[in-house]
C-alpha cells in the first residue's frame, strides 16, 4: 500500500499503522531471523510508547509555557513605542 501511494501521489507523506509496518518488515526477513527480528521490533515499540507518554505528561508544561510566551509577546507590543505607529 505505502508504494501504492508513492506512486500515484509522488510527493505525498504517508505513514503505515504500526501491525502493517511491522507485517512488511518481517516480509522481508529470512526465517531464521525472524524472532530476532521480532524481539527488536518489540524493544523499538516499548521505547516508542515510553516517549509518547513522557510526552503526554510533559505536555501541560510546555502549553503553558507557550502561553505565557505569547501572553509576553502581546504586552511587548503594546507597550513598544513603535505600538501606536501601527
Amino acid at each position: 500500500m505505502c508504494e501504492s501511494v508513492h506512486e500515484v501521489f509522488r510527493d505525498a507523506k504517508y505513514q503505515c499503522c504500526t501491525v502493517h509496518f511491522y507485517r512488511s518488515i518481517m516480509s522481508n526477513v529470512s526465517r531464521n531471523r525472524l524472532h530476532e527480528m521480532a524481539m527488536m521490533l518489540n524493544e523499538i515499540h516499548a521505547q516508542e510508547s515510553k516517549g509518547a507518554k513522557e510526552i503526554e505528561q510533559g505536555i501541560e508544561e510546555t502549553l503553558t509555557y507557550m502561553d505565557f510566551l505569547r501572553h509576553r509577546e502581546h504586552e511587548f507590543s503594546e507597550h513598544s513605542p513603535t505600538a501606536s505607529l501601527h
